[in-house]
Order: C-alpha cells, then structure tokens, then sequence
C-alpha cells in the first residue's frame, strides 16, 4: 500500500475556504441470478429498466450462485468465487439483490422509490479507479479519506465485471449485465486500513483476460466494506464522473469538463468568459502546465502524455479559484 497525500484537498482548503468532508455514496447493488432460473427471467427486465434511470447513482454486479441449478453457465466459470459471495450473504435462492451490503430483496422488489430513498448520501471515503487497456491489464484503486477515517473490520473488494454480455441463457434472457467474472482480491477482500483525513490509499492490482471474456466489456468495480456488519460504505469504478463534494457550489460549478474519465482530449466549458490562468497539478502539487485564460468560454487540454491517475485541474481569475479532479486513465 502506498499513501498519497490528497493535494487536492488542500487546495480546497487553501484556495476556497472549503474542506470537502464527504463523497458521494453510490448505491451498490449485489444482484444474485442465474441462467436457468425461470423466475429471474421474468423479474431481471424490470429490475434491469428500473435501474437504467438510476445509472449515475448505481453500481451493480450479478453473481451466480447454484440456485435454483447448479449447471448454470455463468455459474460455472467461476464456480468457487461465485459461491463464496452467496454465502457471504446467506443467499438460498434467486434473484435477489443486496443493497449496500444491508438490505436484501427480490429483484422486483428493488422500485425507483426504493432507489429514490437512498439517493443523496454521502460517505467519508471515495473510490477512483483507473485502468489500462489490452490483454494483461492494471487497474490502480484510489481510496481518499476526505471525512473522518471510518472504524471496524473493514475490506477492499476489487472485482472484474464484464459491463453486457450477450448470451441466450435456457431461460430466455439474452443480454445480461455487469456480470461478475473474477475477484482480484482475496473473495473475503484485502484487509483495508484507510489513510489519515486528508490523505488517500493507492493500490495496484495486475490480471489478464480470460478465454470468453469480451475484452471491450471488462472492467473492474471496487468497493470498501464492513464484513462483520456487511455495510459497502461506497464503490467506484472507471465510468464514474469526477470526484465531486457536497458542496457542489464551492467546487466551481461554472465550468465543466468533459469526457472524464479521459485518456486524450478533454474540453472545458465555462459557463461566462473567464480572464486568469488555467493550471493543471498532480495530487504531490506538481504543475504539469499552466495557461493563461483571456475572456475564455472554452479551451481544451491534452492528457494523453499524462501517465495514468487522479489529477487537480485549477482555475484562477478575479472571481477567486476554482478546482476540479479529473482522472487521467
């Protein structure tokens, strides 16, 4: 493990008399199925389209235990992990989804109002996850502690998920989604002790894609959690906008970035023109480039020869200083 310290929470601090003390709490979604399951078939679509309108808030994962049969195929590629996951929730049949590791139902039973009523909360710790591309692959997880460093028995799960796989399964379904392909980590999760408030946690894990593995579909979701009360305090992924606080204000919300994620071009839009100057630091305050912005309502910058991580992009001008993360993947 390596700790980092946050610079970008200094910034904050130093440049906005703002300190961000929560992240954003995804709604993470343990979805257990299976490929032979009559009833998942006729429960999976809703609960599939109901979760569509929340994709910005949800990280889902399906699992694939041996009920109600135990020569379901996806069952079958990974036949230990798959089972030791059930067993960690005492599942017995299927489907059925675990929300935030604390609330399990059937998959019909997981409505836009159930999902409404756990939108808007927030966590004292927030992922970034950054991978690269190609047969052997890295994915680097990013644990920050930005409020106070939660106690107990806690466990970083990072688990490769393949986003859509097209299948025709014997019960009928013929899509199926965020499959869960392999654990990383120990499939009890790496013992995790996060860093000081303020700081963060990186580390680094290496795999290789497997026969039957769509390699345009794969990626890796990360999550931290409780095992003795089985709470996920939060999760994330690549596809996962910016780190954002709750305080979206004191973030300067009058400009955008766009795509991030970004491995190349990324534009920045701002909502009036902007005299200053334009700087862009990695997380040890190292200035990567500075530019000066003259009456600006739009501009772009290159980070394809940036390596790979979590970046500080700053913004100075007569109205004060504003700072986004953007992550460089």
């Amino acid at each position: 493990m390596k700790k980092v310290n946050l610079i970008a929470l200094l910034l904050f601090l130093a440049t906005s008399a703002f300190t961000q003390s929560s992240a954003k709490r995804y709604i993470m979604l343990e979805h257990f199925t299976n490929t032979r399951c009559s009833v998942c078939a006729s429960q999976n679509p809703g609960f599939f389209n109901t979760i569509a309108n929340f994709e910005d808030d949800v990280h889902h994962i399906a699992y694939h235990p041996p009920y109600p049969y135990n020569n379901c195929l996806l069952y079958l590629a990974n036949p230990s992990q798959n089972s030791a996951r059930t067993s960690f929730y005492n599942i017995s049949g299927t489907p059925r989804v675990v929300r935030n590791g604390l609330n399990s139902t059937s998959a019909n039973q997981v409505t836009a109002t159930v999902l409404q009523g756990m939108q808007g909360q927030t966590s004292p710790i927030a992922l970034a996850v950054t991978e690269t591309t190609g047969n052997s692959r890295q994915a680097t997880i990013q644990v920050y502690t930005l409020g106070e460093a939660p106690a107990g028995n806690l466990r970083l799960f990072v688990a490769v998920a393949e986003r859509e796989l097209a299948y025709t399964s014997p019960n009928g379904e013929t899509l199926h989604h965020n499959v869960f392909r392999k654990m990383l980590t120990d499939i009890s999760g790496d013992a995790f002790t996060p860093a000081a408030t303020g700081s963060s946690t990186t580390l680094t894990f290496d795999y290789t894609l497997e026969n039957g593995w769509n390699a345009a579909e794969i990626y890796v979701l990360a999550f931290v959690q409780n095992v003795d009360t089985k709470e996920v305090l939060n999760s994330g992924t690549r596809f996962d906008p910016v780190l954002t606080a709750t305080d979206e204000a004191a973030l300067g919300t009058n400009f955008k970035i766009f795509p991030n994620p970004a491995s190349g071009l990324v534009q920045i839009q701002f909502q009036e023109a902007v005299s200053g100057n334009l700087s862009l630091l990695d997380l040890n305050g190292v200035v990567h480039f500075s530019r000066p912005l003259e009456n600006t309502t739009f501009t772009a910058i290159d980070l394809e020869a940036r390596p790979p991580g979590v970046y500080v992009l700053r913004v100075q001008s007569e109205q004060g200083t504003k700072v986004k993360q953007i992550i460089r993947y």
